[in-house]
C-alpha cells in the first residue's frame, strides 16, 4: 500500500482499489476509471491505447456534444472490430473504410456489407430489388 491510499504495488503490478492486482496486467482497477481533461470530471478526455504520442488507438469523449470518437491512428491501416460476446457485430475495414455488420469481410466494392436480413423504411436508388 502506498501511504494511506487504495493504491497497491506488488513489485510487478499496480492495483487501484484492490490489494491483489491481476498478475497478467500491469494495472488492475477495481471500480470505475474516469478519464478526463483538465477542468474536472466529465470534461471530456482521451484514452490512448498503443505506442507513440498519439497512441495507436484512441477513444475520445466529448461532454459538450455527447459524442464518442474511436480512431485507429495506426498507419498500417488497422481495423476496428466491435464485438459482442466474442463475435463481430460491427467491423470497419482499416484499408478502405468499408463497414461490415455481422461480417469481418465487407466486400471491397461495398461501403456497407450486411451478413443477414436488413430492415429499412426507405431505400434510395436501389440497385437490386427482388
Amino acid at each position: 500500500s502506498i501511504g494511506n491510499s487504495q493504491i497497491f504495488d506488488n513489485g510487478t503490478s499496480v492495483g487501484v482499489g484492490t490489494a491483489a492486482p491481476n498478475a497478467a496486467y500491469k494495472l488492475s482497477v477495481l471500480g470505475t476509471v474516469n478519464v478526463g481533461a483538465s477542468g474536472g470530471e466529465d470534461n471530456g478526455g482521451t484514452l490512448r491505447i498503443g505506442s507513440g504520442a498519439s497512441g495507436a488507438f484512441t477513444i475520445v469523449g466529448n461532454h459538450t456534444t455527447g459524442n464518442v470518437t474511436m480512431n485507429n491512428a495506426n498507419t498500417v491501416g488497422g481495423d476496428i472490430d466491435v464485438q459482442r460476446r466474442g463475435s463481430s457485430a460491427l467491423f470497419i475495414e482499416g484499408s478502405n473504410g468499408n463497414v461490415g455488420i455481422g461480417t469481418v469481410s465487407p466486400g471491397a466494392s461495398y461501403k456497407l456489407d450486411v451478413a443477414g436480413t436488413i430492415n429499412a423504411t426507405a431505400v434510395l436508388n436501389p440497385v437490386y430489388a427482388p
